[in-house]
């Protein structure tokens, strides 16, 4: 299961590269989320990556080494500061947050989503919910940072 977990997680860091290829620069929130919410539209893996994170796979990794998180953080702040150098720019900190406030969010409503639209009397098919959500997500991020 790991094998698969891993060969997964290339897959959709490489479509991360894609996107941050294509855009020539680091996305602003809308297509960040966007690229995030494509990731996680295949509910399979994002309920093998959460058993892996609540099961300890990343103990290997030592506490003080870049993870790719950090990578991402990394990049993100070059790309803000790039257009809102600081000290209009916010800090790492806020882009930190920022971040884990987007996986919570789009990793939430991945896991969630279909029983949650269904209680709420939605068609969990309807993909026009997804869009809607991801875009409300957006825009309270972009207003955060």
């Amino acid at each position: 299961m790991r094998a698969v977990l891993e060969r997964e997680n290339a897959r959709k860091r490489e479509r991360v590269r894609e996107r941050l290829r294509a855009d020539g620069s680091v996305p602003y929130a809308d297509a960040m989320t966007e690229v995030l919410f494509d990731i996680l539209a295949d509910e399979r893996f994002v309920r093998l990556w959460t058993w892996s994170q609540l099961h300890g796979w990343d103990d290997e990794t030592p506490p003080d080494s870049p993870t790719d998180l950090s990578r991402l953080v990394d990049a993100i702040e070059e790309g803000v500061h790039s257009v809102l150098p600081p000290p209009e720019g916010p800090d790492r900190a806020r882009i930190e947050r920022v971040v884990l406030l987007a996986m919570s969010g789009a990793y939430g409503y991945a896991l969630g989503r279909r029983y949650w639209l269904t209680s709420l009397g939605h068609d969990p098919d309807d993909h026009g919910h997804d869009a809607a959500y991801r875009t409300a997500l957006s825009s309270v991020l972009a207003a955060h940072l």
